[in-house]
């Protein structure tokens, strides 16, 4: 974890450059597929009602 300030633009900058370069070496993620989810995690199921009421 990082903190910075707005004023630090250039030490910003170096920081994605270390991480960049870490994650390179790092390689592919072991969990496989790079395939990303269908649909959209927003979306209520069918039948869920976005109203109030008891819980």
């Amino acid at each position: 974890m990082f903190n910075l300030s707005s004023a630090q633009g250039s030490r910003f900058a170096e920081i994605c450059q270390e991480m960049t370069e870490e994650v390179k070496k790092i390689g592919p993620s072991p969990l496989g597929s790079t395939e990303q989810p269908t649909g959209n995690a927003l979306e209520r199921p069918e039948g869920d009602s976005a109203g109030g009421g008891a819980r």
